[in-house]
């Protein structure tokens, strides 16, 4: 039986700048850094842009704090762990049972970027983390 491995890419550009409705959306500077990954098939890339109150000043920072902060959280079931990736900070969840998890990477104050799998290990789930070029797309969504 053949199983079904999954690899959903996020872009999230959180409150880059305030643009006009008809502008192109903030995460669409990060599009070109999704690379094809070996073994992989993608589909039509996306995203999104979100401005809000409720993401700004004291929410965003407590947002961010598993992040910032060195959380550790293990269970025999599932694990949350921040540190660094590539010289980023990122969180990682891991269900052992259901073999699926997240990654988390904050690029800037103001944006992340999410990979979520399922049915493949944390290890190789990291491996195809790794391809990215995080620093170009800091550069992106630093240039103004």
């Amino acid at each position: 039986m053949i199983r079904r491995r999954d690899l959903v890419l996020g872009l999230a550009a959180l409150g880059l700048s305030a643009t006009p409705a008809f502008a192109e959306p903030a995460f669409k500077k990060l599009l070109p850094f999704l690379i094809d990954l070996p073994g992989w098939q993608g589909a039509k890339p996306d995203g999104m842009t979100m401005e809000a109150g409720v993401i700004k000043g004291s929410a965003a920072i407590g947002a961010m704090a598993p992040l910032n902060a060195g959380m550790k959280l293990e269970t025999a079931e599932m694990h949350m762990l921040s540190g660094d990736i590539g010289g980023f900070k990122a969180l990682r969840t891991y269900n052992n049972n259901e073999k699926s998890g997240a990654i988390i990477v904050k690029l800037a104050d103001d944006t992340i970027f999410n990979v979520s799998y399922r049915n493949i290990s944390e290890d190789d789930a990291l491996t195809l983390t790794g391809k990215f070029d995080w620093k170009a797309m800091l550069a992106a969504v630093s240039a103004k």
